[in-house]
């Protein structure tokens, strides 16, 4: 899994919103 998808993870248990 590449670190992009994994902050784009964080952003999603950080703000609530979808994965991109």
């Amino acid at each position: 899994m590449s670190s992009d998808n994994f902050l784009g993870w964080v952003g999603v248990f950080s703000g609530g919103l979808e994965p991109k």
